[in-house]
């Protein structure tokens, strides 16, 4: 026992001393690469970030959007008007303007 005993005090140490540059580089390693791994952004992020892109798009979109009046586009007429009785109108006459979006 006595030998084994002398043995396993020469190992421990020769194991230690030889260890200890290896778990040194393997930790420097491995905090490298979780510092690379934090500057990536998770998918989470980049749902997040295209989901805020797309909606200050949206935004813009609807912030730059002309009334009506300042496009200029007249509002479709009436489909009903009490005081039009006349359904003797030609053809030409009704296809005229607007008038067309009805049939």
């Amino acid at each position: 026992m006595e030998t084994f005993e002398k043995i396993l005090d020469c190992f421990w140490p020769t194991v230690l001393v030889m260890l200890s540059p290896l778990m040194i580089y393997g930790f420097m390693g491995m905090a490298e690469a979780n510092r690379k791994n934090k500057e990536t952004p998770t998918h989470d992020e980049m749902l997040a970030a295209a989901h805020r892109k797309v909606m200050m798009e949206a935004e813009a979109r609807i912030k730059e959007q002309q009334t009506v009046k300042e496009k200029g586009i007249i509002p479709p007429p009436q489909l009903y008007n009490p005081d039009d009785n006349d359904f003797n109108i030609p053809l030409e006459k009704f296809l005229e303007g607007n008038h067309g979006r009805l049939l």
